[in-house]
């Protein structure tokens, strides 16, 4: 969509330190530098932020992710951050490039937060992306494939990771995804394109859907494992899962389709600290999904939040 001169550097991925980041940065030479932060790394995010702004003054810093979002104060009055792109990024930060690039009013940018004479601005929210079938195919081409190795999700080796579907109904208050408890899917058929890509042009041994709620429009899910059948692609894959969306027949499908593992949000085992974060479970239904799990000769994982009040 006009610019071409694009990197991607995977510090984490790439084992980088914060001077090894900053040298590829004078080295390229970029106008505009993105980042994401997860909460986890605040902390160090603002460190690495406030070096590259007394590096390269000059330099635009933008950053996105729910933890800036939630806290942009701190980033932008406190971390040298020029402006944050809230939630979905990829229309507003495409304005906020061409108004860089040509010129234009950044309060027209919507989703966008910014330094403004000494202050934080917040523009109005950006309505969320209702087609996920008319966003691109992912650029890996421009990110270090060969390094992406997460044993807990996934195979040891030849490891890949796909989110087909964006939100999640549930409505959880520890929660950030559900997001007014919608959710959005890609169809089956993207699904199988992005899959074949990654088996046929990366070498993918085994997928993990890193979607919050893969398994919520069952009738995609069945569609996307007859198609992985019918094409007899011999790549094992993996999700999560939210306990009340899953049946014992669509476990066999997903079985017979190279599923191999379900990791179920499953926060507890005690009803009423499951009550209190509005996390609506039935733990006899946890247990029957489970065995279900288990009976079709898929791995189920549990995973589990300490400290809920």
């Amino acid at each position: 969509r006009g610019f071409r001169n694009i990197k991607v550097l995977d510090a984490y991925a790439m084992e980088l330190s914060h001077d090894e980041v900053i040298a590829d940065i004078e080295e390229y030479d970029p106008d505009v530098i993105g980042m994401t932060c997860y909460t986890s790394d605040a902390p160090l995010t603002i460190d690495l932020c406030r070096r590259i702004k007394e590096k390269f003054p000059g330099k635009h810093l933008v950053l996105g992710g729910t933890h800036p979002t939630v806290f942009a104060d701190e980033f932008l009055l406190n971390g040298d951050v020029d402006y944050i792109v809230k939630s979905e990024g990829e229309e507003t930060l495409y304005e906020l490039l061409v108004v860089l690039r040509d010129g234009g009013s950044l309060a027209d940018i919507k989703g966008l937060i910014y330094k403004e004479n000494g202050g934080v601005q917040r523009n109005c929210d950006r309505p969320q992306i209702s087609d996920l079938n008319s966003l691109p195919q992912q650029a890996w081409d421009l990110a270090p494939m060969h390094l992406y190795k997460l044993p807990f999700y996934f195979h040891p080796k030849g490891n890949r990771s796909l989110i087909t579907s964006r939100g999640c109904p549930v409505g959880c208050t520890f929660c950030a995804v559900h997001n007014g408890k919608r959710i959005k899917y890609q169809s089956a058929e993207r699904m199988m394109s992005d899959f074949r890509t990654l088996v046929h042009q990366y070498g993918a041994k085994h997928i993990h859907f890193m979607d919050s709620l893969f398994p919520g429009n069952k009738q995609r899910v069945e569609e996307f494992c007859d198609r992985w059948i019918s094409e007899k692609l011999g790549v094992t894959w993996s999700c999560s899962a939210y306990s009340n969306c899953m049946s014992e027949s669509l476990l066999k499908k997903m079985s017979q389709a190279g599923c191999t593992t379900v990791s179920y949000g499953l926060e507890s085992g005690n009803k009423e600290m499951l009550d209190n974060v509005e996390k609506k479970q039935s733990l006899e239904k946890v247990r029957d999904v489970v065995r279900w799990t288990k009976d079709a000769g898929i791995k189920a994982r549990g995973l589990f939040m300490l400290g809920l009040p």
